[in-house]
């Protein structure tokens, strides 16, 4: 909503890369479910998020 799709607003080379498919999958494939497990045990949790914040401190800043 915040950008338009349209080709008036955008040169043909961006309208495609708006348009085009995230997933391509060949017709007929089938696409196995997402595993979502709800029953992570605290410690696990704690794990994940000190390696998150790890990885954040060791990552270089943005260059603009």
């Amino acid at each position: 909503m915040s950008m338009p799709v349209g080709k008036e607003w955008n040169t043909q080379d961006s309208y495609k890369r708006l348009i085009q498919n995230d997933v391509i999958t060949k017709a007929g494939s089938i696409i196995k479910p997402l595993r979502f497990k709800k029953d992570l045990p605290l410690q696990t949790i704690e794990k994940l998020v000190q390696h998150r914040q790890s990885k954040k401190a060791t990552r270089s800043a943005a260059k603009f």
